[in-house]
């Protein structure tokens, strides 16, 4: 009987302390947040925001990222298990944004592995991203973490895609985001492989301008803007997930399905591409006269 007794008691201070911890460390990381949001909106009040460099809020945030990180440990060693929804929604509490989070979980023989990614915003159009796998280990069955990638979406949003999580393809995902404050909306996509131990980066587009991506029975497809002045087309690329790695459908150097974005609907393509053309050559004329000033 005592010997139940104390298994009990275990169980219950197990169930107790683990979302006790997370909550702790992820609140401590929230008030930082907070601290610097507020220091910097007193700085810029009294005209002493030049402390704020990039490198400065950088290195702020990479504090914070080590208390976000404890959060999740504690969360996922805590009993009964935690699911993906539950930590991406106590991330997503953070900073009260969807897009700055991705969690999802991947089962292989007997170990399952969550990978997790968030942005930390330090400013208007500045973050810091951070993208990791965690895993539960042989001996106790407690979760470690085993990779992770350091700031590879820099000053943008954050969202992951899984793309495979099988013994022919492995744990594959996409890691991807657009600009702050970006009038062209830049996307930028970066494939990941996880191999049990490292994180690789086996395909990436980046800075595509209005970019859109979509995930089609397994394919990938990107819609994006030829350019950032006109005249321009809308381009799509498609690519596919095999043993090899990602490949794609069509190659970037094949024509292109292509289309001119019109500027107005309604009006003629006759009348939208002298439109374009007149804007480029405008745009043109400007940058050579900014150039000679």
């Amino acid at each position: 009987m005592p010997k139940r007794i104390g298994l009990l008691s275990v169980i219950w201070i197990a169930c107790w302390v683990g979302p006790a911890l997370a909550q702790a460390a992820l609140g401590r990381a929230k008030e930082m947040l907070q601290d610097l949001a507020q220091e910097r909106s007193e700085a810029t009040q009294t005209g002493q925001e030049a402390k704020f460099t990039p490198a400065y809020i950088n290195a702020r945030l990479s504090e914070i990222e080590v208390s976000v990180n404890s959060g999740i440990l504690s969360l996922l060693n805590r009993t009964p298990t935690v699911r993906a929804l539950e930590v991406q929604q106590e991330l997503r509490d953070l900073q009260e944004r969807d897009d700055t989070v991705g969690v999802f979980s991947c089962g292989t023989g007997s170990q399952t592995f969550y990978i997790v990614g968030y942005a930390l915003i330090g400013a208007i159009t500045s973050s810091r991203s951070w993208i990791g796998a965690f895993g539960s280990g042989p001996e106790d069955g407690s979760f470690k973490l085993l990779a992770s990638v350091d700031n590879s979406l820099p000053d943008k949003t954050l969202a992951l895609q899984r793309l495979s999580c099988d013994a022919d393809t492995g744990n594959t995902f996409l890691a991807y985001g657009v600009n702050w404050g970006d009038a062209h909306s830049r996307l930028t996509v970066i494939a990941y492989s996880f191999g049990g131990n490292v994180l690789r980066s086996v395909w990436s587009r980046r800075d595509l301008p209005e970019g859109r991506l979509t995930i089609e029975h397994g394919t990938i497809v990107l819609n994006f803007m030829s350019s950032l002045t006109p005249p321009w087309v809308e381009l799509q690329e498609s690519y596919q997930l095999t043993p090899k790695g990602i490949e794609p459908l069509r190659k970037t150097d094949d024509p292109p399905v292509a289309r001119t974005r019109w500027l107005t609907p309604g009006i003629s393509p006759e009348l939208a591409n002298a439109v374009s053309v007149w804007l480029g050559r405008t745009t043109n004329f400007h940058n050579s006269l900014r150039e000679e000033l």
